[in-house]
């Protein structure tokens, strides 16, 4: 499983390299700037990661900013988390990108195909890819910086693999919600009466990519952000909400969205975890 992560960052990097240039190794107590071919480093730090220890690993575009300062966002930015062995948790993987290229073309295409490579490599228990919002490398994804865009655009997510991690501890089949790309493993569509099933409550408002292990369901042609303020939640979210809805996880304990009080944030949260569904 590592070195299938190892693969997915190294690919992410010969995508996007230009745009990276930090980079932090296992067990590393140091940032490495990114000098010549970083790869070759890369593959001889993981022959000397235990598979009893777990590993971390993360790619990024420093800003040079004060390390974890909110304004040293950047939107080029992968990391994974690789669980022990032994561990009964889900091992995760991250990234990001900005929504256009350096042409001013949208990388919607290049979202869909890097997470079909990631899918049929790693066969995720589930996941999800559209828009979201970019942090600072090495930072708390903290929702009180984002949390009146996140009321006001339900088609952007929030991601914090950690907090959804320590909810959901040895519980693989719940997910967090959906997105514009929703990834299920094969266990999670059989719960849902499989594929035929899948086609059937979706119809022709979105497409069901299948591969081996899983499907990642295609909510329209492209992403949408949604707007509140002018009532509009994008209908084929919501569909896929609908559908997935008996899978997802909402038995939060402690607040999948950190904001300030006087917010009741577990609240808050599941407030927002279920804004496709119907009213």
């Amino acid at each position: 499983m590592y070195q299938d992560f190892l693969i997915c960052i190294e690919k992410y990097y010969l995508n996007f390299k230009d745009q990276l240039n930090t980079y932090v190794l296992p067990n590393a107590t140091r940032i490495s700037k990114i000098k010549g071919d970083p790869v070759p480093r890369w593959h001889s730090a993981l022959e000397k990661i235990s598979p009893h220890y777990g590993y971390g690993m993360n790619v990024y575009y420093d800003n040079r900013k004060y390390e974890g300062d909110p304004v040293d966002a950047t939107p080029w930015q992968i990391s994974c988390l690789g669980e022990k062995f032994e561990s009964q948790e889900l091992s995760a993987i991250n990234a990001s990108m900005s929504v256009c290229n350096t042409h001013g073309e949208n990388n919607f295409e290049t979202l869909f195909a890097m997470t079909l490579q990631w899918c049929e490599r790693l066969k995720p228990s589930h996941g999800s890819a559209g828009f979201c919002f970019a942090y600072a490398p090495n930072s708390e994804p903290l929702a009180k910086w984002t949390w009146p865009l996140l009321q006001r655009h339900p088609g952007v997510d929030h991601q914090d693999t950690v907090i959804f991690s320590l909810s959901c501890k040895n519980v693989h089949n719940r997910i967090k919600g959906v997105n514009w790309l929703t990834i299920l493993g094969d266990d999670i569509v059989a719960e849902l009466g499989g594929i035929g099933v899948i086609h059937a409550k979706l119809g022709e408002k979105c497409r069901v990519h299948s591969y081996e292990g899983g499907v990642i369901i295609i909510a329209g042609p492209i992403p949408q952000l949604g707007d509140t303020y002018e009532n509009f939640i994008p209908e084929r979210y919501k569909s896929v909400a609908r559908l997935t809805k008996p899978i997802r996880f909402e038995n939060y304990r402690r607040p999948f969205l950190k904001l300030p009080k006087p917010i009741d944030a577990v609240e808050a949260s599941i407030k927002w975890i279920k804004r496709f569904d119907e009213a």
